[in-house]
């Protein structure tokens, strides 16, 4: 059941792609509407919070440097991402801002900043473990696109 939250999530999450869709994809615009599916689609946040500095990010690469961040690098961030999201209320406030680094410096930058480990993938899923500098450890869900999942959506989505 949609809770009253729920619809009004959807509704900004909505407005926003459409938003920066209208904005940056299309015929004589920055992106192609392949390009951009291809960068929503590594957005792990329902919310798609994330999106407008991936595109903001990629359309500062080259073309080379495009294509093989399509083919080889959109999933190292994606995972990087999904990371940042579970633990960045333990990074220290200064170091948040995610506008402030390009794919490779926040690459760079929240690799040191987690110690995880991923128990072996089976029927999509692992279980893994973050442990923050000095922080405590988080354990959750993750799937092989990168996505992690709370409880709910374990319970909802991969019953046995």
């Amino acid at each position: 059941m949609f809770s009253l939250k729920n619809i009004f999530n959807n509704l900004l999450t909505e407005n926003r792609v459409e938003f920066l869709k209208n904005k940056f994809a299309g015929e004589g615009k920055s992106l192609t509407e392949k390009e951009f599916n291809s960068l929503l689609s590594i957005d792990p946040t329902t919310n798609k919070e994330f999106l407008q500095w991936i595109i903001r990010e990629y359309l500062k690469l080259e073309d080379e440097e495009k294509k093989r961040f399509i083919r080889e690098d959109k999933d190292i961030i994606k995972n990087d991402l999904a990371i940042y999201q579970k633990v960045k209320s333990k990074i220290p406030v200064e170091k948040r801002d995610i506008n402030k680094y390009s794919f490779a410096e926040f690459s760079a930058f929240i690799t040191p900043q987690i110690f995880y480990s991923i128990d072996k993938f089976k029927k999509g899923l692992a279980y893994a473990t973050i442990q923050n500098k000095g922080q405590e450890t988080e354990e959750f869900w993750i799937t092989k696109s990168g996505r992690i999942l709370s409880d709910d959506d374990l319970m909802e989505n991969y019953k046995r």
